[in-house]
């Protein structure tokens, strides 16, 4: 490879990085990661219902502010300022009753606790499918993008090919 191939690979490989992170951390994105934030109880963002609104725009639901207001009021009353060990499922699980009469807040702190796990199933399952190598899966225009593809997917030969094999192929 000569020196021009290696700098357009290099900023091939630049730009594809720079246009992931932009879709993974856009505006939306970092709105809901705020919402997530401001549902946690050691968060100085706590129950504040402009930022947990477009986490709930999700459902199609809203925030109420007064609910929010006695929400917050009400945990700094019961963990008294020590909400160390305080976690948005022990505040769902110990304070169901209470959260009953806020509904907007109940439904906001339970879509929590769903959306990490759902979202951590839903990565795992995309990432089980990596493991299935298909011929259609590799079928692109690009000859040198497709064996690029049937090296990752058989990185563990590569790697036994670049330390175990390495005398026999020499």
């Amino acid at each position: 490879m000569n020196n021009i191939e290696l700098r357009r690979l290099y900023y091939s490989v630049l730009d594809h990085n720079l246009r992931e992170m932009s879709a993974r951390f856009n505006k939306r994105n970092s709105m809901l990661a705020r919402g997530l934030v401001s549902l946690d109880p050691k968060s100085d963002t706590f129950s504040e219902a402009k930022t947990i609104q477009p986490l709930l725009d999700l459902t199609n639901s809203t925030i109420v502010d007064i609910e929010c207001s006695v929400a917050k009021q009400y945990f700094a009353t019961v963990t008294g300022g020590n909400d160390n060990k305080m976690t948005v499922l022990r505040l769902v699980s110990q304070h169901h009753g209470v959260l009953k009469a806020m509904p907007s807040v109940l439904h906001a702190l339970k879509l929590t606790v769903t959306l990490g796990t759902s979202t951590a199933m839903c990565e795992n399952s995309f990432s089980a499918f990596k493991n299935i190598f298909r011929a259609n899966k590799r079928a692109m225009v690009h000859s040198r993008k497709a064996q690029l593809v049937q090296l990752a997917f058989e990185r563990d030969l590569t790697k036994k090919l670049s330390r175990e094999w390495k005398d026999k192929v020499l």
